[in-house]
C-alpha cells in the first residue's frame, strides 16, 4: 500500500513538473514573439522616418536648385542621393524629372505609336491597337476607334471589367489596355550589353529579335500638363515627338553635358513660377534588420525662385 502511494506521488510530481514546464515554455515563446513584434514595430517606425528624411533631403536639394547666370535652370533626368547614414540606419533616394516624359493622358496616337515602335513593337497592327486603345481608355465616351477597345471588348474577357473612360492615375494601368503586355511596358532584355547596343542605335535602325522589347515605362508619366520639357527629355522621347533633326541638335547643344556626372548641366527651360514635377523614391534601412520602408512621392515645385515651395501630388508608402 505504501509503495503504491509513493508511486502515485511520484506520478503526480512528474505530471505537475511537466505541466509547469509546458506553461513556462509557452510563456517564454509568447515573450519571444512579443519581443520580436516590438522590435519589428520599432524597426519599421524608424525605417519610415529614415525614408521620410530621404524625401526631405531631396526636396531641400531641389529647393536649392537656382538659375545660372545666363538664365537657364539646372536640369537633370535622374539624380541619386545616398546611401547616407542617419541615426540607426541609412536612406537612399532616386529623383526623376517627370517634365521630360510623355504624358499618356495627353499624348497623341502618332506619338504613342512612334514610342511603341522604337521600343521593339514592329507589328504595325499591334502599334495601332495599343495606341488607339490608350486613347479609348482615357476618353469619356464609349465610341471605339478603329483597332481600339471600349468596355464591350473588356467585358468579353475572362475577368470582365469596364474601360476607365477617365485619365490614367498610374502608368501601370496600361497593363489593362488592349494589346499591352508586361514585356512591352517594362522591356524583357536582360543582357545589359544587348540593351545598350539597341539604345545607341537610331530607332529606325534597330534590329530586334522576335518578341524582344526595350520597354516604354521609363518615358511615360501621368503627371503634368502634357507639355514635354525637351531640355530634360530622354533621346527616346525626343524621337517619339518626331522632332526635326536640326531642332534636336539645337537642344542637345544647349544642354551642356557633364561627362563626370553623366548628366546635363543646364536646361533651356525658362526660370520662374512654372511648376516642375518630380518623382522622389526613398528607401529607409535599419542596421542589422531585414525591415525596410519605401516611400514614393510625386511633388510639384511651385512659387518663385527665391521662395519655392512643394505641393504633394501623390504619396505612397510601401512596406517590406
Amino acid at each position: 500500500m505504501l509503495r503504491s502511494e509513493k508511486g502515485m506521488a511520484l506520478l503526480l510530481i512528474i505530471w505537475v513538473g511537466t505541466f509547469f514546464s509546458l506553461v513556462l515554455t509557452g510563456f517564454a515563446f509568447s515573450m519571444r514573439v512579443e519581443t520580436d513584434a516590438t522590435r519589428n514595430f520599432r524597426d519599421h517606425a524608424q525605417a519610415v522616418l529614415l525614408a521620410e528624411a530621404g524625401i526631405a533631403q531631396a526636396l531641400a536639394d531641389l529647393a536649392n536648385t537656382k538659375p545660372s547666370a545666363n538664365g537657364l535652370t539646372a536640369g537633370f533626368r535622374t539624380k541619386r542621393i545616398g546611401p547616407r547614414r542617419y541615426g540607426p540606419g541609412t536612406y537612399e533616394v532616386l529623383v526623376t524629372n517627370e517634365d521630360g516624359k510623355i504624358s499618356i493622358n495627353h499624348a497623341t496616337e502618332a506619338v504613342l505609336r512612334r514610342l511603341i515602335d522604337q521600343s521593339g513593337v514592329r507589328d504595325v497592327l499591334l502599334q495601332e491597337t495599343i495606341a488607339a486603345s490608350i486613347l479609348d481608355w482615357r476618353d469619356p465616351d464609349d465610341l471605339e476607334r478603329p483597332s481600339g477597345a471600349e468596355s464591350e471588348f473588356y467585358r468579353s474577357r475572362g475577368r470582365p471589367y469596364a474601360a476607365k473612360n477617365a485619365a490614367f492615375q498610374r502608368v501601370e494601368e496600361l497593363l489593362s489596355v488592349k494589346g499591352m503586355t508586361r514585356d512591352i511596358l517594362y522591356g524583357n532584355i536582360s543582357d545589359p550589353q544587348r540593351r545598350e547596343a539597341l539604345l545607341k542605335a537610331l530607332p529606325e535602325n534597330r534590329e530586334f529579335a522576335p518578341q524582344e522589347y526595350l520597354g516604354i515605362r521609363p518615358y511615360l508619366t501621368v503627371y503634368g500638363s502634357g507639355k514635354v520639357d525637351y531640355a530634360t527629355a530622354e533621346w527616346e522621347v525626343l524621337r517619339a515627338m518626331d522632332m526635326p533633326p536640326d531642332k534636336m541638335r539645337e537642344i542637345l547643344q544647349a544642354r551642356e553635358w557633364d561627362p563626370a556626372s553623366g548628366q546635363f548641366k543646364q536646361s533651356p527651360a525658362a526660370a520662374g513660377s512654372t511648376p516642375r514635377i518630380y518623382r522622389v523614391e526613398a528607401i529607409g534601412r535599419i542596421d542589422g534588420s531585414p525591415i525596410l520602408s519605401q516611400i514614393h512621392a510625386v511633388v510639384a515645385k511651385e512659387g518663385s525662385t527665391r521662395t519655392p515651395h512643394f505641393r504633394v501630388v501623390a504619396w505612397q508608402e510601401l512596406e517590406e
